[in-house]
Formats: C-alpha cells, sequence, structure tokens
C-alpha cells in the first residue's frame, strides 16, 4: 500500500464534505506531475486530506476506492481522477507550520513542492505525520486473529521507539505498551505470541505474570495489582487505529 497526501480549498470541498459524501471522484487536477500521482494510485492505498489556502493543516484521511478513470469534468485532454472515501478525522490536526518544524520531514514534496495538489509520502514520512496526529498505528481488522494479538514497533516523532501489542479476543480489542510493569521486559515469548496456552489472558513470558485482557491488570505473578500501559483504541471502517491516552 503506498501513501499520498491531497490538498482541498475548504471553501470548495471541505473534509466535512467528503464525510457527507462519503466516496466522491478527486476531479480537477489539470498539473501533469499531479495527475501522474492519481494514476500511480492503487485501490485502498491511503492519502491524508489536507485543507489548503487559508487553513494548511491535514484534517483527515482518505482511502482509494477506485483507481484512475478520466475526469468527468475535464472538458478535453486525458485528465483522470480517482474515487476517495473517508477513513476517518486525525486525532488531532497536524499545521503545515508543525510540519515544517520538523527535520525529518524536510524533503517531503509538501515543502519541495508546494504547489502540487496531489503527493505522494514515503511510509516513513506516513508514520511521522500519523503520530503527529495522535495515532500510533493503524492496523487492518482483518489482519488480527479472534482469539490473538499483533505486535508492532513505531518510529516516534522524537525518533524514539516504542513497542506495544493489540489483542481480540471477542468483543474485547485492547491495545498495551509491551512493557512488563515487573521488569519493564517485552511480555512475549515469539512473535505476535502475548495470550496464555487458552487463549484468555496476557502471559508475561519471563516471570509467568498473567493480566486481564479488558483492563490490563495484573491478577498473578510478581507485579499483581499493577497494570500494563494502555493504549487508546479506535475501530473505524474496518481499521483498528491506535494512539497514546493523552
Amino acid at each position: 500500500m503506498n501513501h499520498w497526501l491531497l490538498k482541498s480549498e475548504p471553501s470548495a470541498f471541505s473534509w466535512d464534505d467528503q464525510v457527507k459524501k462519503g466516496v466522491e471522484p478527486w476531479t480537477g487536477v489539470r498539473n501533469h506531475q499531479a495527475a501522474k500521482y492519481l494514476r500511480s494510485m492503487g485501490k485502498g492505498d491511503q492519502a491524508f486530506f489536507y485543507h489548503s489556502v487559508e487553513e494548511k493543516r491535514i484534517v483527515g484521511i482518505v482511502e482509494v476506492a477506485r483507481e484512475f478513470y478520466l475526469d468527468p469534468t475535464a472538458k478535453e485532454g486525458n485528465w483522470v481522477c480517482v474515487d476517495v472515501k473517508a477513513v476517518r478525522p486525525l486525532f488531532r490536526p497536524v499545521t503545515l507550520a508543525q510540519i515544517k518544524a520538523e527535520p525529518k520531514l524536510s524533503d517531503i514534496p509538501l515543502i519541495k513542492q508546494s504547489r502540487l495538489s496531489v503527493m505522494p509520502l514515503d511510509e516513513r514520512a506516513w508514520n511521522i505525520l500519523m503520530t503527529m496526529g495522535g495515532a500510533v498505528i493503524t492496523i487492518p481488522l482483518s489482519d488480527l486473529p479472534d482469539p490473538g494479538a499483533r505486535a508492532f514497533v513505531l518510529e516516534n516523532a522524537d525518533g524514539t521507539k516504542t513497542g506495544g501489542f493489540v489483542l481480540r479476543i471477542g468483543d474485547v480489542i485492547r491495545a498495551y505498551v509491551n512493557s512488563c510493569p515487573h521488569t519493564g521486559a517485552p511480555l512475549n515469548w515469539q512473535e505476535d505470541r502475548f495470550l496464555d496456552y487458552t487463549q484468555t489472558d496476557i502471559l508475561c513470558s519471563m516471570h509467568g505474570a498473567r493480566f486481564t485482557p479488558e483492563t490490563g491488570f495484573c491478577t498473578i505473578g510478581p507485579c499483581k495489582g499493577k497494570q500494563l500501559t494502555p493504549l487508546a483504541v479506535e475501530i473505524s471502517h474496518g481499521m483498528i487505529h491506535v494512539r497514546p491516552l493523552s
């Protein structure tokens, strides 16, 4: 999956308009470089929805629902468009000023080719912007077994890394920092192995401590009564979005 950024003047077509429409053609692109990027988009690719002109900030995330086809609004030429659908708003909008202040984003097209209305973002830039926008990681719900868990390691905006995991047991979906409150060691003994053999409790493989999936509280072991560090979880459009609580 590739990542992109799409610009729109909010007075012409805003994030709220996109949400109301659900799925909408991204028409009106009349720059050859931007049109080339539209042609490169694949179904399922995600893009930041950027309010240009007076706001200059990323406000939401959309997904490509249909790959390029001839733009019905073009009176001449082979201009193309794609259909995009709203995924979710950012937890915290990310302003252009914040982006310019982040050295790791100094080479992205939004800074280097600011007149483009459609532009690619590499995975590193996407993850940094997601972190700035309050989201730690995004995981398809279909990728998470029931019961089961999935580990992740993310690069924070300041260059540090955080290990975490998201688990699913029936209707319970929770995410925690992957650190035992007893020693700070990772909980899992193998990749994505966070549950005990009964698939009902979170298990620390080092000390045998058991934690309740719903709350993260330790019920058995040397850290009894202590709690795993929780992460906020939101489920939207078949995706699990994880972010810090604060």
